[in-house]
């Protein structure tokens, strides 16, 4: 069994976006998982929001430590790209 966390990361790095448009629910991430727990049932999956838990990058980094998950996956925006 692996250990999966999916990531929506912050957008406290990118100067004026702070707080603009990060706030609406990772939808890309909340299929993925969906579809990635029916095909692959025997696995842990963790969707972490790290914009509506207003996490630093430090403290997820601190927490992927904490958990050490076997996958990590990142999702971005455009506007944080």
């Amino acid at each position: 069994m692996a250990k999966i966390v999916f990531i929506n990361p912050p957008f406290t790095k990118y100067g004026g976006l702070k707080g603009h448009g990060g706030k609406s629910i990772p939808l890309n991430l909340c299929y993925l998982v969906a579809y990635v727990r029916q095909k692959l049932p025997q696995h842990e999956y963790k969707l972490l929001d790290a914009e509506a838990e207003n996490m630093t990058y430090e403290q997820i980094e601190n927490l992927m430590e904490k958990e050490k998950p076997d996958v990590v996956g990142i999702t971005s925006s455009n506007s944080s790209i």
